[in-house]
């Protein structure tokens, strides 16, 4: 099977110190190439925060974010953006 996406222990949260909310509690998820996928859950469940960080445009605050043997979620704000990254 050929892995597009590999999510793995992903964590993210929003804000600090006693106001800190951890939105994603370690998801890991494989996705093959061609496959299409659908994120259920209910309101707030994090499914808008872990496509977010799939696709680069929020940082997490751990896990990996992999496409093929590339983990993005190592990239700064300047490397995600750039066209020549990936």
């Amino acid at each position: 099977m050929l892995l597009m996406i590999k999510v793995k222990n992903l964590i993210k949260s929003y804000g600090r110190d006693e106001n800190r909310t951890e939105i994603l509690h370690g998801i890991s998820v494989s996705i093959p190439k061609k496959s299409f996928v659908s994120i259920l859950g209910t309101s707030g469940s994090g499914k808008t925060t872990i496509l977010n960080c799939i696709a680069g445009i929020e940082d997490v605050d751990s896990g990996e974010i992999l496409y093929g043997e590339t983990n993005i979620a190592e990239f700064s704000k300047e490397e995600r953006d750039s066209e020549e990254s990936i």
